[in-house]
This record gives structure tokens, sequence and C-alpha cells, in this order.
């Protein structure tokens, strides 16, 4: 989903090393593991000032795992090969491998499976690229509804034509009212399933 909203914002595509592969955050890393100056520092003080077991320890590797400067420092997953994921076969690594290269996250497994996260970025790309004129130089930007808890929604134009653009980040269908009830809406829907075979207009 949020591979989809990206190729449907204006302006350049950034996608980072490991992203096209749908790379997690590593998990549960030891201390010892870290080597963001900035992550042992802070384990440092907060060991020194509140101790080992405090609750400031444990909001502590709680935030590391969703923020550390490591998580885009850890070697690229070439393959399902242990023990360094086809990084390299004898010299290890300066930082850990991403534990998720051994459930499949890696580009040899991905390459060879069309229902993968590359393939689905890479559908996706193509069809960012058929649609740029509005996709990738749209203008006017606006959000709607933003009071909405369930649904991101926002429009853009491109010359006279207006997008209208809805994302459901739950799990459940969910009714929306559209900006402009008298306009004609042609259907596009990009959704994981439809990339898979094809895109609907």
């Amino acid at each position: 989903m949020l591979a989809t909203l990206i190729i449907s914002l204006t302006g350049t595509v950034f996608i980072y090393q490991g992203q096209e592969l749908g790379m997690p955050n590593f998990k549960n890393r030891k201390i010892e593991q870290i080597k963001c100056v900035e992550g042992t520092g802070t384990y440092g003080a907060i060991k020194r000032d509140y101790g080992e077991d405090s609750e400031k320890m444990k909001k502590f590797y709680e935030a590391l795992a969703l923020i550390s400067r490591d998580h885009g420092r850890t070697p690229f997953p070439w393959s399902g090969e242990k023990p360094y994921a086809g990084f390299s076969k004898n010299a290890k690594p300066w930082i850990d491998i991403n534990e998720s290269f051994v459930e499949g996250i890696n580009a040899e497994a991905e390459l060879n499976d069309e229902n993968s996260v590359f393939f689905f970025w890479k559908r996706a790309l193509q069809v960012r690229k058929e649609h740029k004129n509005m996709l990738v130089y749209g203008d006017n930007f606006q959000f709607y509804d933003l009071d909405n808890e369930k649904l991101f929604m926002f429009t853009k134009d491109s010359g006279d034509k207006k997008m209208f653009a809805v994302f459901n980040f739950c799990s459940d269908s969910t009714e929306f009212s559209v900006p402009d009830n008298k306009a004609s809406y042609d259907m596009f829907s990009v959704t994981m399933q439809t990339l898979m075979a094809s895109h609907i207009l």
C-alpha cells in the first residue's frame, strides 16, 4: 500500500536498497550488534542513569526497532544462502545481515516469484510511467477528509483532469464520499492483485 501511495505522488520517486524487496527493519538486536553511534550512546546514558532493566531501557529498545540508522545500513540480501545472504561467502560484513533473507526476502527469491514485492514495484512504476502527466507531473495537490481514520485521500490536477486518490490502510471495506458528486469518474484501481495481472482503467 505504501508503494502504491508513493507512485501516486508528484515528483521524483526514490527507492532505497531493500525497499524494492519489502525488506523490513531488523528485529530484536542486542546492543552489541548496533553500530549506530547515536544508539550506542543513548544506551550507555540510559544504562548509567536508570539501569539495564528500567522502563526507560525498554522504551529505548522499542524506539531503536523503529528508527535506528542501522536499518538502512544492513547489507543487501542477494540470496537465501547462509550465513550472509549472498553478500559474501566467507568475509563477515561490518554489520549483521537482516534476518529476513531466510524468509524469502532476498533478490534471488523475489526475481523468481511474480507475486513478490519486487514485481509489484516493477508493475507499479510501469503504471506511473503510463500515466505520468497526472502521477508524475500533476499539481494542485489537496488533502481530502483528513479526519477519516481509515482512509488517506487527496486530489490533484493535470490540465483539465482531476485525480481523486483513495488509500485504504485498514483490512475492512470502507465507504467514502467523492469531492464532487456531479463529476464523472473513470475507475483506476491499483491494488496488489490488480498489478499482479493487469491494471484496471
